[in-house]
């Protein structure tokens, strides 16, 4: 909702857009390299296109670039902006460039500059152009100028060298020339005069390999071609539990269980109203614990029968504090022991059916005080389903929440900040 009022915004004119696309918008799916092998298998993706994906691959890879129907850092303005770059340095570990950006058009607006740098192809794969640093500009009046510096350190250039072509396992600063772009898309910046120039390469950290792919057969290149990779059986494994099939892995097949939404408050009115029945059933099990006798068989199943109520409950509150459950839950036990009690009950079948009911019992006393507590949290969780309701665009759906909330007297107020409620 908040987005057609900020398209509308922008189309009538009262905004002047300044966002920049932060993908690559190509004109087919197959253009994209991750296509071709996306649904190879239902249990694994081969990324052969390793480092080269996004503008990575579409500014580096050659024929990619005709395939763009907007860059990366992409935007519209109803005003112009020209960017003069001021200078361009390496400071204390750092590049560092100064630009200033004019608003040359008729029409207030922000502007963002972007700094990108290309890696010496040596070794190691590189794609053209890298963001290295951007910088939004405040809202420059027709004819104002701001100055903006755009600063990153040189180890972000390192690339990662994962076969030991230079340092295994290590960041690494190649020897060459590394160049710079400044512009406000990665395909409009322009290259700048200065250079960081290495002799040597510079290994920035060093790790050592754990847990390294070793199933990719192949990956991509910047000149387009694939470079073949090592692979094995992977490391060896100490001995311990045998792994276990992924066909039976927990999760893999999810089952989805809907629970039915109950009315908190009209659970917590019939907790109140049944309480007594609850005290009576306790207080007759507390008389009959005075009795002697030992537990027979038939009590003993009772009582374990009893304790799965327990199970029960606690489940309930385990389960996302399911109150409504967890009271049923206590409500089934009392109608258990009222189905199985007799007037011969052993006072130590009693007795632990007391103790029992009791403990959920109190339970049960501390959600009764609760009850405003735990009322709000019930609204807010309707408020956040209406929410994802109305984003999976059901709107029926989130008309009916609004209709029980307001059954409930709760009154909602959708803002620009979100949703209030108040009670009336």
């Amino acid at each position: 909702m908040e987005g057609g009022l900020a398209a509308a915004d922008v189309v009538t004119g009262d905004v002047n857009p300044s966002g920049k696309l932060v993908d690559t918008y190509a004109a087919t799916l197959e253009d994209y390299p991750s296509t071709e092998n996306f649904h190879k298998s239902v249990y694994y993706v081969d990324y052969n296109e390793d480092i080269y994906v996004g503008y990575r691959y579409f500014e580096t890879i050659p024929g990619a670039a005709e395939k763009v129907n907007y860059p990366f850092g992409f935007g519209l303005s109803y005003t112009s902006f020209e960017t003069e770059v001021l200078g361009a340095e390496e400071k204390d570990g750092k590049i560092v460039v100064k630009a200033a950006v004019t608003n040359t058009g008729k029409r207030a607006g922000k502007e963002v500059v972007q700094l990108y740098y290309g890696a010496p192809q040596g070794k190691l794969g590189k794609p053209a152009k890298e963001l290295g640093a951007y910088r939004k500009t405040r809202l420059l009046q027709p004819g104002e100028t701001q100055r903006v510096v755009l600063s990153f350190t040189v180890e972000d250039m390192a690339s990662f060298d994962d076969l030991g072509k230079v340092a295994k396992s290590a960041y690494v600063l190649e020897a060459g020339s590394y160049v710079f772009y400044v512009g406000n898309n990665v395909r409009d910046a322009k290259k700048l005069d200065f250079t960081y120039d290495l002799a040597e390469a510079e290994v920035t950290a060093q790790y050592t390999s754990l847990a390294a792919p070793h199933k990719l057969e192949k990956r991509l290149l910047a000149d387009g071609t694939y470079e073949a990779l090592p692979t094995d059986n992977g490391p060896v494994e100490e001995e311990g539990l045998e792994r276990q099939d992924k066909l039976t892995l927990e999760g893999f097949l999810p089952a989805v269980k809907a629970q039915e939404r109950k009315s908190f408050g009209e659970l917590m009115e019939a907790a109140k109203n049944g309480l007594d029945r609850i005290l009576t059933c306790a207080t007759w099990l507390q008389k009959q614990s005075a009795n002697e006798g030992e537990l027979t068989n038939q009590e003993s199943e009772v009582v374990e029968e009893a304790k799965k109520y327990v199970g029960k409950f606690e489940a309930a509150m385990e389960d996302d504090f399911n109150t409504a459950d967890a009271i049923a839950a206590i409500f089934e036990l009392v109608k258990y022991v009222n189905t199985n009690k007799t007037d011969e009950l052993s006072g130590k079948a009693a007795k632990a059916l007391y103790e029992i009911l009791k403990q959920l019992c109190d339970i049960l006393g501390i959600i009764i005080e609760k009850k405003e507590e735990l009322l709000d949290a019930d609204i807010e969780a309707l408020i956040e389903e209406r929410k994802q309701a109305r984003k999976a665009k059901n709107f029926a759906r989130a008309d009916e929440i609004r209709k029980e909330l307001a059954d409930k007297g709760i009154i909602l107020e959708d803002t620009r900040q979100g949703v209030t409620w108040k009670r009336v």
